[in-house]
């Protein structure tokens, strides 16, 4: 979010509506657009798909796993929100491609 880190959502907003450009062209100073944070997720994509390990924990805000699961399910963005603090499981197969899925699964406390 570059220079609205720490703001609120109305200065996001302000700032937006200022700038006249849409959601995803929209770039705050130091920060990303929507097109830069698809590009972050593909270029983790590629780098995961060398790791040598069955099982990986990553652990992210719902901005990217969000941009992540649409590239992954090839999904309109339009379609997909995440709660925060929730808990995303895919598993992939042999040529990476996704085979089972579970998103946006709620933490329950005991």
């Amino acid at each position: 979010m570059g220079e609205l880190t720490g703001k609120s959502g109305s200065e996001y907003k302000e700032k937006l509506e200022k700038s006249g450009l849409s959601k995803e062209e929209f770039r705050p100073i130091g920060g990303e657009n929507y097109s830069d944070l698809i590009n972050r997720a593909k270029i983790f994509l590629n780098n995961l798909k060398k790791e040598n390990s069955e099982n990986i924990l990553v652990s992210t805000h719902a901005g990217f796993i969000r941009s992540v699961i649409i590239l992954l399910l090839n999904l309109p963005k339009e379609e997909l929100i995440f709660d925060s603090a929730s808990i995303t499981f895919l598993e992939f197969d042999k040529d990476f491609k996704v085979i089972n899925c579970e998103l946006n699964k709620e933490i329950t406390k005991k």
